[in-house]
């Protein structure tokens, strides 16, 4: 019943689509949806589907999750270009990473071999 309850209250319009599809029934989760409506939809005849509907979504949040710490990671670095020494190869320094403030901490170089 735990999963039913996952379910019942993930709002991902593709999880709803695709219960609708595995159950062949069709449905609005909205305020008036009731425990009337959820167990008319018979889930269940479908426990090892919505199962796998659950662990999909639960999967996916994880990797948004993920996705997001990377994505404030990034943006919170700084990155500058600067010609290596006195060539014509740039170098990344990269400003901002550990907990130091930028402008406390000795840049990383990256070379472009």
């Amino acid at each position: 019943m735990d999963d039913y309850f996952i379910v019942s209250h993930n709002s991902a319009t593709h999880v709803l689509h695709t219960l609708m599809q595995t159950t062949g029934k069709a449905f609005v989760m909205d305020d008036k949806f009731s425990l009337g409506d959820l167990l008319a939809l018979e889930l269940h005849n479908y426990v090892d589907a919505c199962s796998e509907i659950v662990d999909r979504a639960q999967k996916e949040l994880n990797i948004e999750k993920q996705l997001k710490k990377i994505e404030e990671n990034w943006q919170a670095l700084d990155l500058v270009f600067q010609p290596y020494q006195d060539t014509d190869i740039m170098s990344l320094i990269v400003r901002g990473c550990g907990r130091k403030r930028a402008d406390e901490q000795p840049p990383l170089r990256l070379r472009d071999s």
